[in-house]
């Protein structure tokens, strides 16, 4: 479908100017995808007209979507998991780089951008604070949901001072989930509760 370009620019920031697959940030070109492929045809039209519509319209940089082309989502992920077999099986330069250490294989499963996206929004809206007397718990928010536990309790503690929050230890290790002391009796400063669970939301959407 053609798209004017005020719908382009919108679906440019569907994902804060990111592609939708890896996640780089898009420049002034870029292009918009099917994420159900419509399979184009030779004469112009396409198989799956039905499927050519707004909400099936995404963001991606150009060379996701010439990787894609006109593969479903899944097959996409297949393909770009098999790539490191393809480079071990055909690439004398990779297999070198990966003999001297210069290359570590992780064997990960292929997560695209929008799918972090979406994780990171349902943790940040199943948040459920507990507030103790001098403390607060968030029990959700583990060392393994947490990227990095160490230097997201960094800039928390830097956040909270910016923001004129006396606290005394910020900790994802004594309890296994992230906890935050305090000098000041929490379940009578509501007002206060209320900002430290908003810099933590907001520190995690910029995680």
């Amino acid at each position: 479908m053609k798209l004017n370009k005020q719908e382009r620019e919108e679906l440019k920031q569907k994902y804060d100017g990111r592609c939708t697959y890896c996640g780089d940030k898009l420049g002034k070109i870029f292009h918009i995808d099917h994420i159900i492929p419509i399979r184009r045809n030779e004469d112009g039209t396409c198989m799956n007209p039905h499927l050519d519509t707004y909400d099936n319209l995404t963001p991606s940089c150009p060379s996701c979507n010439r990787m894609k082309s006109s593969l479903p989502l899944e097959s996409f992920r297949s393909l770009i998991s098999n790539f490191v077999n393809s480079l071990n099986n055909q690439s004398t330069q990779y297999k070198f780089a990966k003999r001297y250490g210069l290359v570590q294989e992780t064997n990960q499963e292929v997560k695209f951008y929008f799918e972090k996206i979406e994780d990171k929004n349902s943790l940040i809206n199943t948040i459920k604070p507990r507030v103790y007397l001098k403390h607060i718990e968030f029990p959700e928010l583990t060392k393994e949901r947490l990227k990095d536990s160490i230097g997201f309790t960094f800039v928390l503690s830097q956040e909270l001072d910016q923001n004129r929050i006396k606290h005394n230890v910020v900790s994802v290790e004594n309890e296994g989930h992230l906890s935050i002391y305090f000098d000041f009796i929490c379940s009578k400063d509501q007002g206060k509760v209320h900002r430290i669970c908003d810099i933590v939301r907001s520190l995690l959407m910029n995680e």
